[in-house]
């Protein structure tokens, strides 16, 4: 079989002739190749380098809407007093600022608050009789160890 297959496949071969036409028309795609490969080759180079540079000009014109954006809003008086009330700590005539700074270590403090609890509780205590045991219980404590009075 493999004498067979070979044989038609040398009849194929004896049947394909090359002909002058067929030669020049091999030759000439041939020359169009390698002319147009490296002009396509800078086409698609100069493409890539055009849609790069159409990206980097929206990206450009979205920034120039938001710094436009941020311009107006201090052509606004309401929004400067704030700026001037959150970031120098700035207030008007008559009132009181109260910064509280959280002292606390990050690591001690915990990342979630404690869940705040929706029911009313009332206590067993009265809060009178704690707060003057309390102003007691610090006047006249023990004095502390280092403290000590001098004899």
């Amino acid at each position: 079989m493999s004498e067979t297959g070979s044989a038609a496949r040398a009849g194929w071969m004896r049947r394909l002739r090359l002909s002058g036409f067929a030669a020049i028309m091999l030759g000439v795609i041939a020359l169009g190749v390698l002319i147009i490969a490296p002009n396509l080759k800078i086409y698609v180079e100069q493409r890539q380098q055009i849609a790069l540079y159409q990206k980097l000009v929206h990206d450009d014109r979205a920034n120039v809407a938001n710094l436009t954006a941020e311009r107006e809003r201090w052509n606004d008086k309401t929004y400067i007093e704030t700026q001037a009330r959150d970031r120098l700590y700035y207030v008007n005539p008559g009132e009181n600022i109260y910064v509280v700074r959280n002292d606390l270590d990050p690591a001690v403090a915990g990342t979630e608050p404690d869940p705040v609890s929706d029911k009313v509780t009332t206590g067993d205590t009265d809060w009178s009789q704690n707060l003057l045991g309390s102003f007691l219980g610090a006047g006249l404590g023990k004095v502390a160890v280092g403290n000590e009075p001098k004899k």
